[in-house]
Parts: structure tokens; sequence; C-alpha cells
């Protein structure tokens, strides 16, 4: 690749563009954008540093994907609406080619830009809805699951868009079969495509092993003080908390590139049944319980359930759910093989509906990787299909008025995000034997998701029971060579036949029990 250097234009330290496509570069030096000019070279600005993550990527680091090697040139940061951030990779390939490589929630998705031909249709941004089919190639459809407008955070190297500091980015991500994925970007009445699909690093032939055992990357956390009571918090998850709350004086506090800001107090009186900071071993992962979030349903009075945000450096964020003391295991999912609707397919297994409802924050505690707040609301839409249950969560836009009690405005209100989840039923005993804790309170009734009763071997051993009385009946009818009465060989049929009907009638009113509280019972 040709470079082009020059000095910057505000403090005259060396700046280099290396791709033509770039349009501005960020000086080493003082952080300021500087762009191509018609003569010379602009000051933009300068844009704020660059927050730390747990990314292997940086600037110089190659790779080579589909036999054709790149170079990482720059870096773009942005800050979610909900106050995560993610971070965008400005990847150069031979011949002034390049891409994007975004990282999000420890996923990879590698997109470049398309042309908008006149066979695709594009929605303008008014148009959008979470949900909604977009067809961008012949017979492959894309879902759309996200759209909403981010602010540039933060910026280094090379960028071929004139990224000038706080700018919006309004955009609109999109799933398709096959891990592809896509992205709109809308400025004003223009829309730019970038189309690509998830990769992992071993795809981009990166081998990350080096770059972990260099930044020895720990659960052990980042100290930091309440700002409100001067009490030491531990980060367990320090590049991606958003929120944290003060184990002493109960402050929930925004955390702004490391900075603790307090927001307000709130009630102590909730004690987890699993502390925050305990660890655990699920699936064969140890994950540490970072966060714990009550929330709540309304129907004919208020129900509420436990969630406790569990994390673990490489695999991420992951969820132990306590609801009517029954336990779920709970994991994202993507969502573009599920489509909306009372049956849903996934993976060959049909999920039916269970509920559809607004669901609720009303407590906190704890540390947590968006800017969770009491009130916030989201249409929680549970599948069920046991020991399994499939949660899609819809974002109401941030203008929307959501009625709490209601249960039909959903249809009327315009969101913005759609994220799945799915959650696997948990016996006590593996709860217990994860944390290392004492007996769990059990619970009454039966959980959505909680698998019947198999009595399969017990109605095998009844008929084996049965053969044999039928057996002896004939082998005495034929010593005796004359009809004899049959009655005993009834009473003992009817005998045998009660504990097997019981196990019966015990299954059936398993499955009525489990639809007791649903609206969508048949």
């Amino acid at each position: 690749m040709k470079s082009i250097e020059a000095p910057c234009p505000s403090c005259g330290s060396p700046v280099e563009f290396r791709v033509s496509a770039s349009l501005v570069t960020i000086c080493p030096s003082c952080s300021s954008v500087v762009a191509r000019g018609d003569r010379k070279l602009e000051d933009h600005g300068r844009v704020a540093a660059i927050v730390a993550t747990d990314s292997v990527l940086r600037l110089g680091k190659t790779g080579r994907y589909r036999d054709h090697p790149f170079e990482i040139v720059g870096h773009v940061q942005y800050r979610h609406p909900a106050g995560g951030i993610w971070d965008e990779w400005y990847a150069a390939f031979p011949g002034d080619r390049w891409c994007w490589i975004a990282e999000a929630q420890g996923k990879r998705f590698l997109t470049q830009e398309r042309k908008i031909n006149s066979h695709m249709r594009i929605p303008t941004w008014s148009e959008l809805s979470v949900g909604a089919p977009v067809q961008l190639r012949d017979h492959l459809m894309f879902t759309v699951n996200e759209f909403n407008t981010a602010a540039l955070l933060a910026a280094e190297g090379e960028i071929p868009f004139d990224a000038r500091p706080g700018c919006e980015h309004r955009f609109a991500d999109l799933s398709g079969p096959d891990n592809r994925f896509g992205t709109l970007v809308y400025e004003g009445d223009e829309v730019t495509l970038y189309r690509g699909r998830e990769v992992s690093l071993s795809e981009l032939g990166i081998d990350d092993a080096e770059d972990r055992d260099r930044e020895s990357v720990a659960i052990s956390g980042t100290g930091v003080s309440c700002p409100q009571c001067g009490g030491a918090l531990e980060l367990r998850a320090p590049d991606a908390a958003q929120r944290v709350t003060c184990p002493y004086c109960s402050s929930l506090l925004d955390i702004e590139q490391g900075n603790l800001k307090f927001l307000k107090t709130l009630s102590s009186e909730i004690k987890p049944i699993i502390p925050i900071g305990s660890e655990g071993v699920l699936s064969g992962v140890k994950y540490v319980v970072i966060g714990f979030v009550r929330r709540s349903v309304y129907f004919d009075k208020q129900y509420t359930w436990d969630e406790f945000l569990l994390y673990e450096a490489a695999t991420g964020f992951r969820w132990l759910v306590h609801s009517d003391r029954h336990w779920s295991f709970v994991e994202p999912i993507p969502t573009d093989e599920i489509t909306p609707g009372n049956i849903l397919k996934w993976k060959g297994t049909r999920f039916r509906i269970f509920q559809r409802a607004w669901a609720r924050v009303v407590y906190v505690l704890g540390e947590f990787y968006w800017k969770v707040s009491l009130g916030e609301t989201v249409l929680a839409e549970d599948f069920i299909a046991p020991p399994r249950m499939i949660t899609l969560e819809y974002t109401p836009e941030a203008e929307a008025q959501v009625s709490y009690s209601g249960s039909d405005d959903w249809q009327k209100t315009r969101f913005v995000e759609r994220i799945a989840s799915l959650g696997t039923y948990l016996a006590h005993e593996q709860v217990e034997a994860a944390f290392k804790l004492g007996r769990l309170p059990r619970g009454f009734g039966v959980a959505p998701n909680q698998p019947a009763p198999t009595y399969g071997p017990v109605y095998l051993l009844w008929l084996a029971w049965l053969a044999i009385f039928i057996a002896i009946d004939l082998v005495i009818s034929l010593i005796v060579k004359h009809p004899v009465g049959h009655e005993w060989t009834v009473i003992a049929i009817a005998c045998l036949s009660f504990f097997p009907g019981a196990l019966w009638l015990h299954a059936r009113s398993f499955e009525q029990s489990r639809w007791a509280d649903s609206e969508f019972a048949e």
C-alpha cells in the first residue's frame, strides 16, 4: 500500500494515509481528526481516547480472510443509546479494498460496502420495523433486529468517513441465514449497505493465544470507590460495565469511561438468594455472579422473578433465572431463524407461545453491561418446548408510551430492538452443586419449561406383570382342561392397573397445571 505522509495541521506531528479510501486519519500525538482537503489537510477537532476493552484486535494486527491478507489500519468506538460500547476495526486488503470487523457482545462480524440496486427493497428510516423482512439478494431474506442512533465515542488510525467527534450514527442491523449479517447506515436521505457474515478469529487467521497471555485478562476485576460513601467497589467486567450498585449505601451509579456518577439510592431490603460475587460451574464454565435484577409482569396482579447476571471473560454474559422457586440457565441465540407468531421453530423444534407481557425492572444490584434503570420496560414473549424456553424481548423506542398493565397496546408500539434467548430448565440439585449452596426452596407449582415426568419403565413393568398373569391363567386352563372362573384374573389386572393409571392421570394433570396461568391455553 502506497502511503502519504504530511504534518498534522494541529500539532505538526507526522500523520499518514495508507489507504486511498481513507478520508480522515487520527493524529497519534494530539488525537485530532485530520481530513483530506482540496489542497491541504484540515483539522476537524479532537476525539476522545479509545476506551480499553477486552479485544485481541489492535492497530497493525494482520490476518487472512479467505486467503486474502489484511491489516487493521483504523479503529472506531461507538456508544449505544443503552450505554454499551462496541468496536469497529477498519481492515485494509491489497488493491485498496477494505472491510469493517465489528465486535459486540463477544461476537465478530465482517462486512463490506455493497451497491444498492433496483432489485433491493430498502426501507426508509420511518419504515423500519423490528422483525420485518428485507430482501438484499435474490431469494435471500434478512430480518431487522435493531435500528437505533449511536454516537461516535473515540477513534484511532485511518477512517473511510469524516469521523467528527460526537457525530450521530443511525443504523439498522440485519441478520440472515447461515450467519449472514448486514447493516444499513442512514445519513439524511442516503442509505449505505454493508453486508457480510459472523466470523471467528480462526476464520480471520488470527490466533489470540499470544494476546491472551500478554494481557492476562482475569475475572478479579478493577477497584474503584463509590462517590457517595467512599466504599471500595470491584468491577468484575470493567471493560463492559455501564451501571453498578454500591453494596454499602445502595447507590445506583453510572459508569462513564471509568468515572462513577451517583444516580439514586435504592432499597436495600432485597437480599439475593445467591450473593453477588459467588462463583459456580455450569456447563463446564466457571461463572461469577456480577449482577442481580428483579423483574415483574402484571396480569390480574403483579408477578415477580429474579435474574442473576453471570460473567466469564472468554464466554461473556449469561443469566440464571429464578422464578416461582424454579431455575433456568439462559444464553443468547441468533434471531435470524425465528419468526414471530404463536408457534415458532428453532433447530427443528416447535415452541408454543406461553405468555406475552410487559416486563419491568423493579430492583437492581451489582454491575451490568447496559445502563439499566428502575422502571425499564420491554415486551417479553415466552415460547416453550420443555425443558427449553425461547424468550423474545422487544425494546420500545424511547418516546413510546407503554402501559405496564396493558395487554394489547404492544400492537401499537414501535420497537427498536429484538433479542432472543434460550432458557434451559435446571434441577435444584444442579444449582446447589454449582454454587455450593444449601438446600434451595422447592417450587409448589409447575414451571412453564419444567419437563414432564416420564413413566416409561413403569408402564413396561406393568405390561410384563400383565403378560405373566395372562400366561398363568392360560396354563391353568390347559392343566384343568375345562373352563374356570377368571374373576381372580380380572381383579388382579384391575389392581395392577391402578398404579399406572394414577401415573397417567398425574402426567395429564402436570400439563394442565403448566398451562393454568397461560392466556394461550387451548
